[in-house]
């Protein structure tokens, strides 16, 4: 048994979006709103919105699976 080869047939893809200062409200919404519509993904997905949206992300993926 390899530890290397076992740990690598394992381990699972991750995408991260980083979207600094760009868009508002209404647009992070939609987004958001169509990442939660294209759930279940082959990699986990987690996000990462500019610290004045982090309430509205949260709120809007709340019980997904998208962090």
């Amino acid at each position: 048994m390899s530890s290397t080869g076992d740990y690598e047939m394992t381990r699972r893809k991750l995408v991260v979006g980083n979207w600094k200062m760009n868009g508002d409200r209404v647009s992070n919404a939609a987004l958001l709103a169509s990442l939660r519509a294209a759930e279940p993904f082959a990699a986990e997905v987690a996000v990462c919105p500019p610290y004045v949206y982090i309430g509205d992300a949260a709120s809007a993926l709340a019980g997904s699976g998208i962090a």
